[in-house]
């Protein structure tokens, strides 16, 4: 069984991104999960990973064992993706990461210290574009040439922060999903 989640970021104004990642990469997989966070839900502004890790977690125990687990997940939800990884609560055998936030993550998150993503060992690509105007593209590359040095770090040039070049993606997406043996369905005919 192959199994695609999708963290989007922490505004709920992102569904297109999840709709249009769906769309790309999801005819690779037999089912997918997308999480809608509780902050939404409520109403409020500020994401509590605590209660995402939590509902993901929740979500993680209805997926067989030895299911295979690809991630996409962008700002929040990339944080989201790498807190979990750490926790031992994602098994992920790739993440997909687009623009973490990791200057809001120390400042909210981490309290200044890195700790928490030091040796980070889930198979992970980040994508961050240079010109993203809502996450440093300077301070997520320190972070993973200094906390993550087994992270593939991947600089885009879009001007946009929608994170939809999917041709460009696609060249490292499809390659890690050859690695892993994961294909498209036959179409029948």
């Amino acid at each position: 069984m192959s199994h695609l989640i999708i963290l989007p970021s922490e505004s709920a104004n992102d569904s297109g991104w999840v709709s249009r990642m769906a769309s790309h990469y999801g005819s690779y997989f037999d089912t997918i999960y997308t999480q809608t966070y509780s902050h939404w839900e409520k109403g409020k502004d500020q994401i509590d990973l605590q209660v995402e890790e939590a509902k993901l977690t929740e979500h993680l125990a209805t997926i067989p064992p030895g299911a295979m687990i690809i991630v996409f997940a962008k700002y929040a939800g990339a944080i989201l993706a790498i807190l979990s990884g750490q926790a031992g609560v994602l098994p992920a055998q790739h993440c997909f990461l687009f623009g973490p936030t990791f200057d809001w993550a120390n400042r909210e998150v981490f309290s200044g210290s890195f700790s928490v993503v030091e040796g980070f060992s889930l198979p992970t690509t980040i994508f961050h574009s240079f010109h993203d105007h809502v996450s440093s593209h300077l301070i997520s590359k320190k972070t993973a040439d200094e906390h993550m040095p087994k992270v593939l770090f991947i600089t885009t040039t879009g001007h946009k922060f929608s994170y939809d070049d999917y041709n460009f993606y696609s060249i490292y997406i499809e390659r890690t999903f050859a690695e892993l043996h994961l294909t498209k369905p036959a179409i029948a005919t």
